[in-house]
């Protein structure tokens, strides 16, 4: 490869080059000369910069002709990903015209010009186009409403999560991109906040299913979606969205399932609790730590319910004998945060205090802060029991719905509140 062909593959890069046509997004385009172009640049640009990525010198010498045209070539990213249009590396010249390999051949392209320089991760950051081509990838789904994603090989498996967390860990780019995301239609954000829980369903089920992928990496590619998460929710609106679509669940059922194949293959290993478990879980719980929100009550009884509490004790037990351990600071910051909620019936009732051993109970409680802890935990639970049954006793049935029942907390617990019901 030359710096020639390079420059050659550069000079097409115009977005008046596209091929005009009428198909639907998804669709194939028509096989026409104009198409047949289009195919053949994108071959001669994907190994263009293919070799840019392997061959430094070739990069820096065509680097600020690269620069100029991200917004092109992001415009093209999108219509090939668009119109199934990729081309096959490991037989160069075969045109394959299937959305997933187009979608995981082009993403690989993104992400390699992104780590290949930090100039031109800063263009990158610098072009709206990249952040509307981000969405559109981040979006697309196959034909039974499944995200395109990988996680079998090495960090790059699923390139577009890191382009994500790369753009996002960046201040200007997590700014640019909130801008952007924010300033779409409501149901843009909700349907991206699906596809990125569909993700969290999808690794479940692939897991269960494919022999091939150890849950240790399904592990890793959700906390990676928590990390990609954790600025998004300082972002009022995009937290109160994720609450409505109960994200908090959604992870904690995944987390759940790992966490019975991580006991079976690990035992008491502290740093899988830490690291893999709880450490992500507490993450996506801070946001509303204070938080008396109705749709943070739903979320929290969601969490339990989704068997958070056998992580958790789980957790404890195995490390509290170690003041100094991450684990257990994590543990206790969860356990106030389940105790400072626990009063809501939508979340007392789901607790089952019964179903944990008493010989894990009696372990973490010989621990003095997570004995104290656990006892808060534990009478606030009954408090929400005996409260929720004197109401239904009363025929009262208004704490059957927890988005009401937490809009009245001084009515139905006035030893909880500082206002006195006339």
């Amino acid at each position: 490869m030359t710096i020639d062909l390079v420059r050659a593959a550069l000079k097409y890069l115009r977005v008046d080059r596209m091929p005009k046509s009428n198909v639907k997004p998804g669709e194939v385009l028509p096989k026409n000369r104009e198409t047949q172009q289009a195919v053949q640049f994108c071959y001669v640009f994907y190994v263009a910069t293919f070799t840019c990525y392997m061959n430094p010198s070739l990069l820096e010498a065509t680097i600020e002709e690269v620069i100029p045209l991200i917004d092109e070539l992001c415009a093209w990213i999108k219509f090939f990903t668009t119109h199934k249009l990729a081309v096959y590396m490991p037989r160069p010249g075969v045109v394959v015209r299937e959305h997933r390999t187009a979608f995981l051949v082009h993403t690989h392209l993104l992400y390699n010009l992104i780590e290949m320089d930090p100039r031109l991760f800063r263009a990158f950051l610098d072009s709206n186009a990249f952040i509307d081509l981000l969405l559109h990838l981040w979006m697309a789904m196959d034909d039974k409403g499944m995200p395109y994603m990988g996680i079998t090989h090495s960090r790059s498996s699923c390139p577009l999560l890191f382009v994500l967390l790369k753009t996002l860990e960046d201040g200007d780019g997590k700014d640019i991109f909130l801008d952007n995301l924010l300033t779409r239609q409501h149901h843009f954000i909700t349907h991206f906040i699906t596809a990125t829980l569909s993700r969290v369903h999808q690794i479940t089920f692939i897991t269960d299913r494919d022999e091939n992928i150890e849950f240790e990496q399904a592990m890793q590619y959700i906390n990676n979606l928590v990390q990609a998460l954790t600025p998004l929710l300082t972002n009022s609106t995009l937290r109160y969205q994720l609450l409505k679509l109960s994200y908090i669940q959604v992870f904690t059922s995944a987390f759940n399932q790992f966490f019975l194949k991580a006991w079976a293959k690990f035992g008491p290993n502290q740093e899988i609790w830490h690291e893999s478990i709880l450490q992500p879980i507490v993450s996506l719980s801070l946001f509303f730590e204070d938080d008396q929100d109705p749709r943070v009550i739903k979320n929290i009884g969601d969490m339990v319910g989704g068997g958070l509490l056998t992580v958790l004790v789980n957790a404890l037990a195995n490390s509290c004998q170690d003041d100094k351990s991450d684990t257990v600071d994590m543990g206790l910051t969860m356990l106030d945060i389940l105790a400072c909620h626990a009063v809501y019936p939508s979340i007392s009732t789901q607790v089952s205090l019964e179903s944990i051993p008493t010989t894990l109970i009696n372990k973490i409680c010989m621990n003095p802060t997570i004995r104290e802890a656990w006892s808060a935990f534990e009478q606030n639970v009954r408090d929400g029991v005996v409260s929720y049954a004197r109401f239904k006793s009363s025929r009262f049935t208004l704490c059957d719905n927890p988005l009401v029942c937490a809009s009245i907390t001084f009515l139905v617990y006035p030893a909880h509140s500082s206002t006195t019901p006339h």
